[in-house]
C-alpha cells in the first residue's frame, strides 16, 4: 500500500441519525438512516467510518432539548477526527436557526462536508456550498414554522369548540368510541372521586402536604403512575377542565364538551382560596389573632376614621391586648382591651349567626366569582408587578439630578400601586365566599368552628359577616360585651 493510499483512507466519516418522535421506541427510523449511511460509506473506498451517532425520539426544533450524541459528534469534529458527516437530510442534523449557524460555522472551520442520503450534499468550505446550506436551512425553518402555525391554529380551534387536546388530565380518560380526529373525554370513576376529595379538603383548609401524604399512603398515583407532590396536586386543582371549562394559553375560553367533576362556581372559589394561600394578602399567616386588622377602633370611628386595631402580647400581665395603633398607623393609641374575652364574644356571635337559616348561602351568593374573573385578576396583579419591576430597572439608570424624570417615574409607580390595591381588594372580597363554602352542609357549626376551621378561615368569615367595633369604656367602669359593637354586614 502506497503512502498516498494510506492518506486517502484516513478520511474520517461519521453517520448521524435522528427521529423526533418514536413512541414505541422501536428505533426503526434511525436504524434505516444509519443503514443508508453505511451503504453510502461503502460506495467510497477512501472513507473510513469513525463512529455512528444516534439521537432517537429527540426533537431539534427549538434547540432546547439536549442531544447527547449530536454533542458527541461536534466534539469529534473539534478534535479533528471527522471530515465527512453522512445523514439522511440536513434537517436531521440541525433544525433551528441558532443551532444551524453555530454548527455550520464549526463545520466550515474544520472543512467538514455534509453528505445527505436523501437530499443535497453540502460543502461548507466554499461560498456556493454555504449559500445552498443557508437556503436549505431557511426552507427547513419555514416548514417547521408553518407546521407549528397549523398545529397552533388547530389547538386554538379545538379550544374554542371546547374539544380536548394533548394528553389526558387526571380525572378523565379518552373515549375509546370517539373518532380519532374528534377526541372526547369521559370521567374516570375512581380518579374523579379523588379530585372531589382533594377539593373538599383544600376548601376545608387542609394543607397540601397532608393531602399529598394521604394520597401516597393509600397507594393512589397520578395519571402517569408517579407519586403525588404538592406541585402535582395544585396543577390538578388549578386545571379548569375539572370544572368543565376549556383553557387556551392560560385563559378560559369557553365551556368544554366533557362533563365537569365539580361545579364551575365552586372551582372559581377554590382558585380564589389557592391564590390567597400563596400570597401575603387575603388569608395570610402574618395574622395570628382573630380580629387584628378587622375590628375597628371606636374612638377613631367617632372622629370619622376607620382604623383597625392591632394585637400585642403584654409580657407583664401575660395576656393578649387589642389596641388602637399610634400615629404611624393613623390611630389614636388611646383604646385597648384584653383579647381573649373579645374573641370569645365575637366567636359566639358568629357561630349563632351561622346557624341561622340562609346566612351561609347569603355569604356565598354575595360575591361568588366566575372563573374568568379569578384568572383575570390574578393576571392583572402579575402584570402590575412586572410593570413596577421594569420602572425600577429604568430608575437604576436614571440621572439622579433629573427631577422631571423622577416625578414622572413616581407618578407611574403611584398609578400602578393604585391599580394593584384595587385588584387585591377585589381578590380579598372573593375570598369571603371561599370561607363560607366549607360550611355548607355542616350540621354542628360550633364544633366545626372550634375544631375544623383554621384561623385564616375564621378571619375571612368574620370579615365577610360582621362589622366589629371596639367601643371606649368610661373612667372607673369595667369593660363588658356592651362595649363591643357587632353589626351584620
Amino acid at each position: 500500500m502506497s503512502e498516498q493510499d494510506a492518506q486517502v483512507i484516513r478520511v474520517g466519516v461519521a453517520a448521524y441519525g435522528r427521529i423526533s418522535r418514536d413512541p414505541g421506541n422501536d428505533q426503526k427510523g434511525v436504524t434505516r438512516q444509519i443503514q443508508d449511511a453505511r451503504n453510502e460509506v461503502a460506495r467510497h473506498p477512501s472513507w473510513l467510518m469513525v463512529g455512528e451517532f444516534v439521537d432517537n425520539d429527540l426533537s431539534a426544533t427549538t434547540g432546547k432539548v439536549k442531544r447527547p450524541r449530536f454533542e458527541a459528534l461536534l466534539a469529534a469534529v473539534r478534535a479533528g477526527h471527522i471530515q465527512v458527516i453522512v445523514c439522511y437530510m440536513t434537517g436531521r442534523l440541525v433544525r433551528n436557526r441558532r443551532e444551524r449557524l453555530e454548527t455550520y460555522e464549526l463545520l466550515a472551520t474544520h472543512r467538514v462536508k455534509i453528505v445527505c442520503t436523501g437530499g443535497t450534499d453540502l460543502d461548507l468550505s466554499t461560498p456556493a456550498g454555504r449559500l445552498v446550506a443557508n437556503i436549505l436551512g431557511e426552507t427547513d425553518t419555514y416548514e417547521v414554522e408553518q407546521a407549528g402555525t397549523r398545529v397552533s391554529d388547530s389547538h386554538k380551534q379545538a379550544a374554542e369548540e371546547g374539544r380536548p387536546s394533548g394528553g389526558r388530565p387526571y380525572g378523565y380518560v379518552s373515549d375509546p368510541l370517539a373518532p380519532k380526529h374528534h377526541k372526547q373525554r369521559l370521567m374516570h370513576p375512581e380518579e374523579s372521586a379523588v379530585v372531589c376529595g382533594m377539593v373538599y379538603r383544600v376548601m376545608r383548609g387542609d394543607s397540601y402536604r397532608s393531602i399529598v401524604l394521604e394520597l401516597n399512603e393509600r397507594g393512589i398515583r397520578t395519571q402517569h403512575g408517579g407519586v403525588w407532590t404538592t406541585a402535582a396536586l395544585r396543577a390538578v386543582l388549578r386545571n379548569p377542565g375539572i370544572a368543565g371549562q376549556r383553557r387556551y394559553k392560560g385563559k378560559v375560553v369557553g365551556t368544554a364538551t366533557w362533563e365537569p367533576i365539580i361545579d364551575p362556581g365552586k372551582w372559581a372559589i377554590l382558585i380564589t382560596l389557592m391564590d390567597a394561600r400563596s400570597r401575603p394578602h387575603g388569608w395570610s399567616n402574618r395574622h395570628v389573632h382573630l380580629l387584628s386588622g378587622i375590628m375597628l377602633c371606636g374612638r377613631c370611628l367617632a372622629d370619622g376614621k376607620d382604623i383597625p386595631v392591632v394585637c400585642r402580647n403584654d409580657s407583664k400581665i401575660k395576656k393578649r391586648i387589642y389596641l388602637c395603633p399610634g400615629k404611624l398607623g393613623g390611630g389614636c393609641n388611646r383604646l385597648s382591651r384584653h383579647g381573649d374575652p373579645v374573641d370569645a364574644y365575637v366567636e359566639e356571635t358568629v357561630v349563632r349567626m351561622l346557624g341561622e337559616a340562609g346566612v351561609i348561602e347569603d355569604l356565598l351568593m354575595a360575591d361568588t366569582p366566575d372563573a374568568n374573573e379569578v384568572l383575570k385578576i390574578a393576571q392583572g396583579i402579575e402584570a402590575c408587578k412586572a410593570r413596577a419591576a421594569r420602572i425600577g430597572e429604568q430608575m437604576a439608570d436614571d440621572d439622579p439630578d433629573d427631577e422631571i424624570l423622577a416625578i414622572a417615574r413616581k407618578s407611574a409607580l403611584d398609578k400602578i400601586r393604585g391599580e394593584l390595591d384595587a385588584l387585591r381588594q377585589r381578590q380579598t372580597a372573593m375570598s369571603n365566599a371561599t370561607a363560607a363554602a366549607g360550611l355548607l352542609g355542616v350540621e354542628d357549626i360550633a364544633y366545626h368552628w372550634q375544631y375544623v376551621m383554621t384561623l385564616a378561615q375564621k378571619r375571612a368569615v368574620v370579615a365577610a359577616l360582621l362589622r366589629v367595633v371596639l367601643l371606649p369604656v368610661g373612667k372607673g367602669r369595667t369593660a363588658t360585651t356592651d362595649h363591643i359593637l357587632i353589626e351584620r354586614r
